[in-house]
């Protein structure tokens, strides 16, 4: 290709944006198209890969034969700051949270999310090729205005690194009286919808299975909702059965992962869902709420279900666990939908889309 692509991110940080611009940044170096990326915030964990976006931002002139990907998740100064630059503008659009699931629980983030939003907008009536890691998320930027779409995964480690030692610890739990073990992977907010997963929990221990356990996983501010999900699990008397774990390192996820009998999500937003892939890829079994885009994103390898109702949630996660032939299918169909997000399958899907954009910018 006769371009090079300047990636630009608000923060270069762990995380799965990070990781995603950073597979993507190996992968176009490999395939021979130059690519740089910029961040403004510039935070330890990923290598000496990215510069200071203000450095690039410094010179005015245009930079001929360059390209500028943004990665689009919040809105932010950068965004603003490409948008006057001259070069084509191409996004990578990981989604933005609807700021009504923030309203009353953290006015602050539900208007920079309503400010990000209008960003956006402005953003994808000026690029030149806006890119999405599914359909869902392409509809939002054709709604926004974009002119021309593409869908290419999100780069992600499916085969990640496991912490034997606290996996070990974890299995003698589970088999020291403790039951079925349901896990989530997300952010404690709103959106993610962990009260819904403690309510159909608490169903089930009732229902099915007294001795069960649920962990969930992801970092969360101590605001508002976070507060009312312990005060939730107090009520329930819970306390003993739900695990909030909190930000993990790779290989302790991968230990809840492989220690874990089954992966519930009933988040009610999902632009992707990458946890979604790697609970397949770990041997989960999956029982989805189909909001947004897990449907899509699942393809047909879970138990997706239309409704958060507890006894609802409970009975199929019973079912799952019960029956013997569903639960092997259900493992061997994640596999295999997993391995559609294999690195090598989106490498050449994102290469597919590079050749989209060279054919648009020339």
């Amino acid at each position: 290709m006769t371009f090079e692509i300047h990636q630009f991110l608000p923060t270069w940080e762990q995380g799965a944006i990070g990781t995603h611009a950073f597979a993507l940044h190996e992968m176009c170096n490999e395939a021979g198209i130059r690519c740089s990326t910029w961040a403004s915030e510039v935070r330890a964990g990923l290598g000496d890969v990215a510069g200071l976006a203000s450095d690039y931002l410094a010179d005015l002139a245009p930079r001929p034969n360059s390209v500028l990907l943004y990665h689009v998740a919040v809105g932010a100064e950068l965004g603003d700051q490409l948008m006057l630059r001259p070069e084509p503008l191409v996004l990578d659009y990981h989604n933005l949270t609807p700021p009504r699931f923030f309203d009353g629980w953290h006015p602050a983030l539900a208007e920079n999310l309503e400010v990000g939003l209008a960003q956006v907008k402005k953003l994808a009536s000026r690029c030149v090729l806006g890119i999405a890691d599914s359909s869902f998320n392409a509809s939002d930027l054709q709604l926004f205005g974009c002119a021309r779409t593409a869908v290419a995964p999100v780069f992600m480690d499916l085969h990640k690194p496991v912490a034997r030692e606290l996996e070990l610890q974890l299995q003698l739990e589970r088999n020291s009286g403790r039951g079925t073990t349901w896990l989530f992977v997300g952010r404690i907010a709103p959106n993610k919808a962990q009260h819904e997963i403690v309510r159909a929990f608490a169903w089930y221990r009732q229902a099915y299975e007294p001795d069960a356990q649920l962990w969930l996983v992801g970092a969360g501010p101590a605001d508002a909702y976070k507060a009312a999900l312990v005060r939730l699990i107090e009520r329930l008397e819970l306390t003993h059965a739900v695990r909030i774990v909190g930000s993990v390192r790779e290989p302790d996820l991968g230990a809840y992962y492989a220690a874990a009998d089954v992966y519930v999500s009933l988040s009610q937003h999902e632009g992707f869902g990458v946890p979604l892939v790697e609970a397949m890829a770990a041997h989960l079994p999956v029982v989805a709420f189909g909001a947004a885009a897990v449907t899509e994103t699942v393809g047909g390898a879970a138990v997706v279900i239309d409704s958060c109702d507890p006894a609802l949630v409970a009975g199929c996660v019973a079912r799952v666990m019960r029956d013997e032939d569903l639960r092997t299918q259900l493992i061997v169909e994640g596999v295999r939908r997993a391995s559609c997000f294999s690195r090598q399958a989106t490498t050449d899907r994102w290469l597919d889309v590079l050749h989209q954009l060279a054919t648009i910018v020339h």
